[in-house]
């Protein structure tokens, strides 16, 4: 889903500079830096501001971001969502803008 410079970059990123809104079994919202992220997981969807997400959006490939976001999650809340976003890869939608 990703390369290993991208989570290596992602690893790099200052916690101070990741802010998660909300975390529920439907939704988790962040920003990180200027860039905001909003995942929808009742809908399968993850929105995403920066131009290396939309670049990936054809290939639905995290960002550093994303993975960020992810690593920053306890494990028994972001491991179940990267499982499904790779077993169910084409029932997930990734896109690029603003909040849903």
């Amino acid at each position: 889903m990703t390369s290993k410079s991208r989570l290596d970059r992602g690893r790099r990123i200052s916690d101070d500079e990741l802010s998660i809104d909300e975390v529920t079994d439907e939704r988790i919202t962040a920003t990180i830096r200027d860039y905001m992220i909003d995942i929808d997981l009742k809908e399968r969807m993850i929105i995403h501001d920066c131009e290396d997400w939309r670049k990936g959006l054809g290939i639905k490939r995290i960002c550093k971001h994303l993975c960020k976001l992810f690593l920053s999650l306890p494990e028994n809340q972001s491991i179940p969502i990267l499982r499904s976003i790779i077993e169910e890869k084409n029932k997930w939608r990734f896109s690029y803008g603003g909040s849903v």
